[in-house]
């Protein structure tokens, strides 16, 4: 274990946390009875996974966001929580600092100094303070 594995591995949870958040956020608004509205900004698996949330087919948004059926990216799950007006875009403006960091470590090979672990821990926490209930 060192810094840049530790560093990895909160971007890993923050993954985890973002799909977790997006299926809670989802099932609410599939709960109340809204649906969600077509964005420029949806790529084709957002779409999917949109049309999926408006039909109700709760348990396959969850197959999706786990990875099961398509390759959900982070960016997209921002891009959702977004539109649907469950987070503060603001309050993710690191996670591009964050996601840089961790592919120059996972496809570089580069290493984390201490500071871009802090920066990553702190932020994350934040993350989880603010979204986690």
């Amino acid at each position: 274990w060192d810094i840049a594995s530790a560093v990895v591995d909160i971007y890993t949870s923050y993954e985890m946390f973002l799909y977790e958040l997006t299926f809670k956020k989802s099932n609410e608004l599939v709960a109340n009875g809204n649906k969600i509205k077509d964005s420029p900004k949806f790529n084709d698996i957002i779409r999917e996974l949109v049309e999926k949330i408006n039909s109700s087919k709760i348990s396959k948004v969850k197959m999706i966001l786990e990875g099961i059926e398509n390759e959900f990216r982070v960016k997209d799950c921002r891009i959702l929580l977004e539109e649907i007006g469950a987070i503060n875009k603001k309050d993710f403006s690191f996670s591009y600092r964050l996601q840089r960091i961790r592919n120059n470590i996972v496809h570089r090979g580069d290493r984390a100094n201490f500071y871009e672990y802090a920066d990553a821990f702190i932020n994350i926490g934040k993350i989880f303070n603010a979204y986690a209930t």
